[in-house]
């Protein structure tokens, strides 16, 4: 045994020299890890966030569209007016909320009831003591200008416009008045789901959305396409939690989502293994396939909606705290999960108006923004003389669409894993289905260095374009647990309104067998 050793470390004494004489690697010149980002509570400003359009006057703005407050029967754990008042700590938790998750706007769209028996003006929760303002155009009160605060309860620069409607059958927004002058006509009308109810909330200068599609069949959505409905949800919270939705309508395991935010109900702080409490949304995300199939037919059949993406947040379901000492629920949480972009015009405040046109033409895109903000997203078309057309509008076959891929990235991740698919889909007059045009598989550098794909509309007839991303989350990897391996996977991360070519008849494809509303 001796005799063996003492050979061994002849052997070792010849061939060390040997090794160390050769090259070694140079620290210097080896790629260096990608940055470990730390997860911020707060959501950066949009004025932040590189959008090549505000080049062309346009400005994206974050908001919510279906939002509850005190306002509905069923939000602040169901005790939303205790004595006959708006539960104040559930309205500041709103009020944080909203400010933290760095939103430009909000539409409120709260139950029949309590909404029917208030005043109009308070529907905007406007206080005046914590320097809140009130909106008005064309002599209606549209909005209210809600102020933030810092840490001290001080106003700074910034604020939120909220708008007032309504989420009962039908998912009116941007009302200028109430329907009707009393309780019992206010709940009748705002409950109401027919073409007439459509006309009515026109009629009060609201636009008409379509909330929980994946609850509703084509026939009913044509129906009240037909009569004006103006958009309609893509996404709903909602549809990927409650089991009788996943399983009755999306046919997913019904009890899924509940098993998969398994490890975020243990409230496991990160520092001892656990993942990060704003990233449980990752532990049950799923497209609304639905929803979007339900779109793709009414693109089909002519109609112009505008997509959105719901949030639906009431904070009534989920109490206990996580390991961020938060409510699962939280207004300020859900509310950071993603939120929708509408463009406006550029150099002033927003007003209520500006929001309700860009949304009617369906100038905007939806982002899950817990898988980090759209930085670079752009889509526009050129025509043939090279002028441009912006989300929501039309141009003729011929004109060219540019998509510059939006980057979720934080600054220097910028390894040759793929992180992004990014499509473009069409949707041909008459079809009931989106047909992939365009694809790339990105890498985190090519997304650091800016990805622009390119569709020629002359190859194709009339029909609706609109762009799709998928990420895969390896950025937040260190942030998800003891076993991150499960969140390695691609999940929905924008989809955004439509630029349509050519003329498509109205009531046709999917819908054409459909009666129209007399």
């Amino acid at each position: 045994m001796s005799h063996k050793r003492t050979l061994s470390v002849a052997v070792l004494s010849v061939f060390l020299p040997l090794l160390s004489c050769q090259k070694q690697p140079d620290p210097a010149q080896q790629p260096s890890p990608p940055p470990r980002i730390a997860w911020q509570k707060a959501q950066i400003a949009t004025d932040r966030i590189d959008f090549p359009v505000r080049q062309r006057g346009l400005r994206p703005v974050r908001g919510l569209i279906h939002l509850h407050s005190a306002y509905s029967h069923d939000a602040c754990d169901g005790n939303p007016q205790p004595g006959g008042q708006p539960n104040a700590p559930c309205l500041r938790s709103l009020r944080r909320g909203l400010c933290m998750s760095g939103q430009d706007f909000a539409m409120l769209t709260d139950h029949a009831t309590h909404m029917g028996e208030a005043d109009w003006d308070k529907l905007f929760l406007t206080d005046t003591s914590l320097s809140d303002e009130a909106i008005r155009e064309g002599g209606d009160l549209v909005g209210g200008r809600m102020r933030c605060l810092d840490d001290a309860g001080k106003p700074i620069d910034q604020s939120v416009v909220l708008t007032v409607g309504g989420e009962n059958e039908l998912m009116p927004v941007g009302l200028h008045r109430h329907l009707g002058d009393t309780e019992a006509t206010r709940k009748q009308a705002m409950s109401a789901e027919t073409p007439a109810a459509v006309k009515a909330f026109h009629d009060a200068k609201g636009l008409v959305l379509q909330a929980h599609g994946e609850s509703r069949d084509l026939t009913r959505m044509c129906t009240l396409a037909a009569a004006g409905l103006d958009g309609m949800e893509v996404y709903n919270l909602h549809a990927n939690l409650d089991p009788r939705i996943r399983e009755n309508h999306l046919g997913l395991d019904g009890l899924a989502a509940f098993a998969g935010l398994a490890p975020w109900l243990e409230a496991r702080p990160v520092e001892q293994g656990g993942p990060e409490p704003d990233l449980a949304l990752l532990g049950f995300l799923e497209d609304n396939s639905k929803e979007r199939s339900h779109y793709n037919a009414l693109l089909g059949a002519g109609y112009r909606l505008a997509p959105t993406f719901g949030s639906d947040i009431h904070e009534n379901t989920f109490k206990s705290a996580m390991a961020d000492g938060e409510r699962g629920d939280s207004y300020r949480r859900l509310m950071r999960w993603f939120a929708n972009y509408l463009l406006v015009p550029s150099g002033s405040s927003i007003l209520p108006s500006d929001l309700s046109t860009a949304l009617a033409k369906g100038r905007g895109f939806s982002v899950f923004e817990v898988l980090g903000v759209p930085s670079g997203f752009d889509f526009y078309a050129e025509r043939p003389d090279k002028t441009r057309a912006e989300l929501g509008d039309s141009v003729e076959p011929g004109a060219k669409l540019s998509v510059r891929a939006p980057s979720p990235l934080p600054t220097g991740y910028a390894t040759d894993e793929v992180i992004e698919t990014l499509q473009v889909l069409f949707v041909a007059a008459g079809s009931s289905s989106a047909e992939v045009v365009r694809e790339a598989k990105l890498t985190a550098a090519q997304l650091q260095q800016g990805v622009t794909l390119t569709v020629d509309t002359a190859a194709r007839g009339a029909g609706a374009y609109r762009v799709e991303a998928k990420v895969v989350p390896k950025h937040l990897l260190h942030l998800l647990g003891e076993d991150p391996s499960r969140y390695d996977k691609a999940y929905p991360y924008l989809f955004s309104g439509s630029i349509y070519v050519g003329t498509v008849a109205r009531h046709g494809g999917a819908c054409q067998g459909v009666p129209l509303p007399s």
